[in-house]
């Protein structure tokens, strides 16, 4: 859910293999820099994303990560025309995530759900196209989007 300029976890079930295992419910990261956020922001009109992303601290957290405010913009504007968010690399080095809204019977968007792994070559930005069929009317299919990622973040040999 978003709270002000940050996402709070509410629900969080993790994997064996996680990049960052110090997330559970009640955890706060930044909307800008994540999937999660962008979606959430996404379901607002830009008359209110604008002053929350004005007002969030917009740090590079890697080298990847957005700080522009109009860029960032145009990022929520495109998670909601196409009903879903990839991040590359933007809140954590390696780390790829993909989100979509879970939306009320009214249409309006309450929460987000997403699916996150490492990203060792950097080619998930390419993936855009087939990320269409992982969520498809903004609901996350997590069987595609698992596909979806295995295919452009080799398994872990480890």
């Amino acid at each position: 859910m978003l709270e002000g300029t940050d996402i709070i976890y509410v629900l969080r079930v993790s994997t064996r293999k996680i990049m960052r295992n110090t997330l559970g419910v009640g955890s706060r990261l930044p909307a800008y820099c994540t999937s999660m956020g962008r979606v959430l922001l996404a379901g607002l009109p830009d008359e209110e994303v604008v002053p929350l992303l004005r007002a969030s601290p917009l740090e590079a957290r890697t080298r990847h990560t957005l700080t522009d405010a109009d860029a960032l913009l145009a990022k929520v504007q495109q998670a909601r025309r196409q009903g879903w968010c990839l991040v590359n690399q933007e809140l954590e080095e390696g780390l790829v995530s993909m989100a979509a809204p879970v939306v009320n019977r009214a249409g309006r968007t309450i929460a987000a759900i997403n699916i996150s792994g490492r990203e060792p070559h950097a080619a998930a930005a390419d993936a855009g196209g087939d990320a269409a069929a992982v969520a498809g009317d903004g609901a996350l299919d997590f069987a595609a989007a698992g596909r979806l990622l295995n295919s452009v973040i080799p398994p872990s040999r480890e």
